[in-house]
């Protein structure tokens, strides 16, 4: 379900999208179609287009940068709402809307952890083989597709944040539904 999600907000990511979403830089950048390219003349503007990809990447980190400050936010109100809900549920055991707030609480939490993995593994460097940087064409193709990948990454981590926040908010709504009542 969360994918099917994410593939209708985002759009495709087949691979031919991939390619040509690099013809299409390669040809914007160098005027040639992929993968022609004359170290003579070229140099330059390949040298441009590798600049952009980095970029792009870097935008994909600043993204995640983004996302991981929310899920902490979220992640800490929860942590607060799970010990009032641990409170409620010890005065009023077998609470249905408590119990089924409880358990939204900890899939939110779990959720809104497994988007904050999503975005701490953009974090990782990625070393390509040697191969991958023989040729500029190769580090260009190397490079559009790590940036597909990590776009499928930061989609799902973004994915995974808003059900985690929806998750909270209905855990939430439902633990009111059911106030115990405090006696001194």
């Amino acid at each position: 379900m969360i994918w099917r999600i994410v593939r209708s907000v985002s759009g495709s990511f087949s691979v031919n999208d991939t390619r040509k979403f690099r013809d299409d830089l390669w040809n914007r950048y160098l005027g040639k179609q992929f993968p022609l390219y004359d170290p003579a003349t070229d140099i330059q503007n390949a040298d441009r287009l590798l600049t952009y990809t980095e970029r792009l990447i870097d935008r994909q980190i600043n993204k995640a940068r983004g996302i991981l400050p929310f899920n902490s936010l979220i992640m800490a109100f929860l942590a607060l709402q799970r010990f009032n809900l641990v409170a409620a549920l010890t005065q009023t055991p077998g609470s249905i809307p408590l119990d089924v707030a409880y358990f939204l609480l900890l899939t939110a939490l779990a959720v809104l952890f497994a988007s904050s993995l999503f975005c701490l593994y953009l974090f990782l460097f990625h070393w390509g083989s040697r191969a991958e940087y023989e040729t500029f064409e190769a580090e260009i193709l190397g490079s559009v597709t790590i940036i597909r990948a990590r776009a499928l990454i930061i989609q799902s981590a973004t994915a995974l944040a808003a059900l985690g926040l929806v998750l909270a908010a209905i855990s939430f709504i439902t633990s009111e539904y059911e106030t115990p009542v405090v006696r001194l």
